[in-house]
């Protein structure tokens, strides 16, 4: 089933406004638990929550959420890690061929509307001995028959 472009838009819309909530919040809009309680559910050790700088347990939701960025960068300076965060569309990975020997996935296919880029983009972007982490929901019903009742469904 084809999803027009107006389908894929109130996906993505819908998916931000959730997670601009999330973003503030995450308790309380999952089905699972999230902050403190769901690194503890998770079985992080309390060793591990302890050292995560800043607020950064307290949002702690599973996914990488874009509008956690900024939140994410303060909590960065106050770590001595390397990371950079960068804003992306997993259909359209903004890295060259053979970029990275491990690509770890979160949360992240199951809320992209155009799975069949999105994942060659990632074999793309991996070194040819690379390594792809994944954990993410999936979908244990038969998705809707109808587009409208599909995208409707996107989140539940």
């Amino acid at each position: 089933m084809k999803l027009t472009t107006e389908d894929r838009n109130r996906i993505k819309e819908s998916i931000g406004e959730k997670y601009i909530k999330v973003s503030i919040r995450p308790e309380g809009l999952f089905r699972y638990p999230a902050g403190v309680t769901g690194l503890r559910a998770l079985n992080y050790s309390p060793d591990i929550i302890r050292s995560i700088p800043g607020a950064a347990p307290s949002s702690f939701c599973g996914v990488g959420n874009p509008f956690t960025l900024a939140r994410a960068k303060r909590n960065r300076e106050s770590s001595c890690r390397k990371v950079i965060f960068l804003e992306a569309s997993a259909e359209s990975l903004p890295f060259c061929q053979d970029s990275f020997r491990v690509v770890i996935s979160n949360g992240v296919f199951n809320l992209t509307v155009d799975k069949a880029r999105a994942i060659p983009g990632v074999f793309r972007i991996m070194k040819p001995s690379g390594r792809l982490m994944i954990a993410d929901q999936i979908l244990i019903n038969d998705l809707p028959k109808d587009t409208k009742a599909r995208v409707q469904s996107w989140l539940r």
